[in-house]
């Protein structure tokens, strides 16, 4: 796309060693729905000649400048989900990679900027704060679902995969003891991926009857497949983005999520919280979930504040610091030379009361980073 009010050329950048699937395709086709063909072309690297290349963290290539990084989490830094040491420290060498050729990087949350500071010495002033934002189906679910008919009548939702970050083995064992057992069934999101890791708690829990693992839900069921149920259970060890609290406080879904991780910052006090550890926290929140569910009104409303609007014009905001930093010094990173103790401690620091961002955060000296 053009940037109109910098003449830049950005480069949206995706590569993969997988075939496109039917999800990338669909995405193609919304892409073009909001620009004009001649905007949307497809390399399989960067261009020669673009000013700003916005990389996804797979890419194996990047320009000398103007590079944009998403960073969703840090959920492989922090040890989840990883098969071995080995793949964890390569793929934090790929991240420091990466984060050495960005000029920018944007990132979901103040959790997600202070642990980029803290533990790969992201300087403060190139973190842009872009929050998640909500499809407008998740806030007019129509309840009419035929693809969910297999599904139990009464239950509550939770994901399975990524299995450690999601805390799956902690939700299976609390609903083991959960009261709500007798009346309504646990489903599981996550296909096959969570089947592997859940089945054999299941089996060992004897929570065979009581626990539910579709293998697939397509993305225009998950609406409904929110609005039906009771309630969310998303006491996550770490989240990133944290799509699926909002997703659900959209739906009109009472939600229950942990203290870890950014989960407390984006539901900004309208969920239920519980440790992740504390197993019979969080099978008493299971209950609070049915018997006295926090104001899930309150929580649409705080969820409608996460507009599409505001997520493109701070994504394009991203873009023109970008472009204005190649100007100025072109190939300067966004990672210190050398960390400083100052720098780390600030990632060592919780949030005290974070909500979202004020309105026109990100980066520059105003980044709404909470301190």
């Amino acid at each position: 796309a053009r940037s109109r009010s910098s003449d830049a050329d950005v480069v949206v950048g995706t590569w993969s060693n997988r075939r496109l699937g039917p999800r990338t395709l669909m995405n193609r086709r919304e892409l073009a729905q909001h620009f004009p063909d001649d905007l949307v072309e497809v390399w399989h690297r960067p261009p020669e000649g673009v000013d700003i290349f916005h990389s996804p963290g797979t890419s194996p290539h990047w320009p000398d400048h103007g590079v944009v990084v998403t960073v969703h989490g840090m959920t492989i830094t922090m040890g989840f989900d990883v098969r071995d040491d080995e793949s964890r420290t390569r793929l934090m060498r790929r991240a420091e990679q990466l984060l050495g050729h960005a000029a920018r990087v944007q990132c979901a949350s103040n959790t997600v900027a202070l642990d980029l500071m803290d533990r790969y010495g992201v300087l403060r002033d190139r973190i842009d704060l872009v929050p998640p934002a909500v499809r407008s189906e998740f806030f007019t679910p129509n309840g009419v679902a035929p693809n969910l008919l297999d599904w139990p009548q009464r239950y509550l939702i939770c994901y399975g995969a990524p299995a450690e970050a999601r805390n799956i083995d902690a939700v299976l064992h609390a609903w083991a003891d959960s009261p709500l057992r007798s009346s309504h069934t646990l489903v599981v999101l996550g296909g096959p991926a969570a089947a592997d890791v859940c089945g054999p708690i299941i089996q060992a829990l004897g929570l065979d009857d009581e626990v539910f693992l579709p293998q697939v839900l397509l993305r225009a069921d998950m609406p409904n497949a929110l609005a039906n149920s009771d309630g969310l259970v998303m006491p996550s060890n770490y989240e990133g983005n944290g799509l699926p609290l909002l997703e659900a406080m959209a739906a009109g879904v009472p939600v229950l999520t942990s203290r870890e991780g950014t989960c407390e910052e984006l539901t900004g006090g309208h969920a239920l919280t519980v440790h992740g550890a504390d197993l019979a926290g969080i099978c008493r929140g299971m209950s609070r979930l049915v018997d006295d569910p926090p104001d899930v009104e309150a929580a649409r409303a705080w969820a409608r504040s996460f507009d599409w609007a505001a997520h493109v014009w701070r994504v394009l905001a991203s873009y023109e610091r970008a472009a204005e930093s190649g100007r100025e010094a072109p190939g300067r990173s966004c990672v210190a030379a050398a960390r400083c103790g100052a720098v780390a401690a600030l990632g060592q620091q919780r949030l005290a009361g974070a909500g979202r961002p004020p309105a026109g955060a990100g980066g520059g000296g105003g980044d709404g980073l909470t301190r």
